[in-house]
């Protein structure tokens, strides 16, 4: 199992020392709850793709966790391919609420085809698209409106959701692969991101879902396979950090290529490079560079490609061998100053190590090595740096330049497994990890637990 991270950027405030209150973190956590939530949640078993009668892509399909209003949400996909919404109030007492998804039952054998979740905070919806590899169709549910925002008014049975093909828009979504939503700040309104294509063939898309109309809007294609690199023409695919918004609302998006040519001291193959980037100041629809050259606009079919972008900001070259595995970004939202980790080599060296790579708002790069390497997730919260896998919670100050690490034990040892986070009550010194335990044989069910620590005093 690739282990997975989530980092924490956390800001030094700009207020007197008085008035902070000096978080004291423990050397281990505490357990205060562990439940099952079912034994029986779906893995695939890699037949949809495998290759020379090998299984790939198989394993448990995950769960997503978010919290919102005092409530907490997990989406997974149960053994008899049911999707499953079950939600909690953020109290100890409380019980777990499941909701199924009518109309709908996962029967793929691909570990690609994981769910996405996300809440629009404008008008309290849940979003849900789910069961994607080059589908022919955006699968897409959604909640009742006010369901998160108003969540005790809401009976949790299987009428919440209702599924909404396409995201109700008569345009052509193309092959689906990779869907995500992110939030514009400043809106309660999302984007949702997907590829078409594949690998070495993909083209990014977006739409925009508004608060106030309670409906999608189609960006279309933001970025193509276009363009020649190395003499190949055409044949590359974006893997990107995600869309994030800053404090206005602006979009900032990076990712890498993976070309149909490898420059890996003559490794066979297929090959990363990057980093690219580019913001948006009205939602997806027009695109700029780094240094503010349009290169991208819906409205007249402009599209980025690899010959329009400009100089690369960062210079990550194929011979480092940077991975999209664990690819992801976070905006400072005091300073919006926006941070991307990549894994990636050292010239000479053979082991990847995590890079983080911060853009501040004149457009100036800097770079910092890490000693962490893995998948992660980042966000920005007061003035420490926070790690969190399976071994142990790990943090630096932001004063040290996130050299002083320390690690927060955890009181128990997990299982192998696919872990996410919601870290949304870590005013509370709060994390709770849901996790999808790896399947003893291909494609059996396998549970999922949920945990909640302690991790300050």
């Amino acid at each position: 199992m690739k282990t997975k991270y989530v980092i924490l950027i956390l800001i030094i405030c700009n207020t007197p020392l008085l008035a902070q209150e000096k978080t004291q973190w423990l050397d281990q956590s505490v357990l205060l709850s562990r439940n099952i939530l079912t034994n029986t949640g779906y893995s695939s078993d890699g037949s949809d793709r495998a290759k020379g009668g090998v299984p790939r892509f198989h394993g448990a399909m995950e769960a997503r966790i978010t919290s919102f209003n005092n409530y907490q949400y997990i989406s997974y996909y149960e053994s008899n391919g049911d999707l499953v919404v079950a939600r909690k109030k953020m109290d100890k007492n409380a019980e777990w609420e499941k909701s199924v998804v009518q109309g709908y039952q996962i029967k793929s054998q691909d570990r690609h085809n994981k769910i996405a979740m996300k809440i629009s905070e404008g008008d309290g919806v849940i979003h849900l698209s789910f069961d994607h590899h080059n589908t022919p169709q955006l699968n897409y549910a959604h909640s009742k409106i006010g369901a998160a925002t108003n969540p005790g008014s809401v009976i949790w049975d299987n009428a919440v959701f209702t599924l909404l093909p396409n995201l109700g828009l008569q345009n052509s979504t193309g092959l689906v692969t990779y869907p995500s939503f992110y939030p514009i700040n400043a809106t309660g309104d999302i984007i949702i991101y997907w590829r078409t294509g594949g690998a070495i063939g993909g083209e990014m898309n977006l739409a925009n879902y508004s608060s106030i109309k309670h409906q999608w809007r189609f960006i279309g294609k933001i970025a193509s396979r276009d363009g020649i690199y190395k003499g190949k023409k055409g044949t590359r695919g974006p893997y990107n950090a995600g869309f994030r918004s800053d404090s206005k609302g602006v979009l900032h998006l990076s990712w890498l290529w993976r070309e149909d040519v490898d420059l890996r001291n003559g490794v066979e193959g297929i090959g990363n490079h990057g980093l690219y980037y580019a913001q948006s100041k009205d939602g997806g629809f027009t695109w700029f560079n780094t240094i503010g050259v349009e290169v991208a606009n819906t409205k007249t079919n402009k599209t980025m490609s690899i010959d329009n972008m400009g100089t690369v900001p960062v210079e990550i070259p194929m011979t480092q061998n940077p991975t999209n595995v664990g690819l992801t970004a976070a905006i400072d939202p005091e300073t919006n100053n926006y941070t991307v980790m990549v894994t990636h080599n050292i010239k000479g060296v053979t082991e990847r190590t995590n890079f983080l790579y911060t853009r501040v708002p004149d457009g100036t790069w800097s770079s910092q090595e890490t000693i962490m390497n893995g998948e992660g997730v980042m966000e920005f919260y007061k003035n420490q740096l926070f790690v969190f896998n399976e071994t142990g919670v790990y943090y630096a100050s932001r004063a040290s330049q996130y050299t002083d690490w320390k690690k927060i034990e955890f009181p128990i040892k997990f299982k192998k497994g696919d872990a996410n986070w919601d870290t949304n009550q870590l005013d509370k010194g709060i994390i709770t990890m849901v996790i999808q335990y790896t399947p003893e044989t291909l494609g059996a069910p396998s549970p999922i637990e949920v945990f909640d620590f302690k991790i300050s005093k």
